[in-house]
């Protein structure tokens, strides 16, 4: 199934890393919105239609659920040396 309707077009997705890199030398929840803000411009598109990709795929597509950013955000904060957890909240996925 192709899910391209409406997709605005954009360039080619940063990687965790290069997300990462980007981030600033700032530490505590100062980091941790910097993660939130950089995590939602890299993945603009929510869609369940790559509902079932690994979410590392999903941050290369632009596009994803809630559980997938979640678990991005997970690991981006996780590469920082902080200890996140991702829990499910009745419909949803939280970080």
């Amino acid at each position: 199934m192709v899910c391209d309707f409406g997709r605005r077009p954009r360039a080619a997705a940063p990687t965790l890393v290069e997300i990462d890199e980007a981030l600033p030398a700032i530490t505590g929840w100062p980091l941790v919105e910097a993660a939130q803000r950089a995590v939602h411009d890299a993945m603009p598109d929510y869609g369940f239609c790559n509902g079932f990709d690994p979410p590392l795929l999903a941050l290369e597509q632009g596009r994803g659920a809630c559980w997938q950013r979640a678990l991005v955000l997970r690991a981006l904060l996780r590469r920082r040396h902080i200890e996140a957890r991702a829990v499910h909240a009745g419909s949803h996925e939280r970080t």
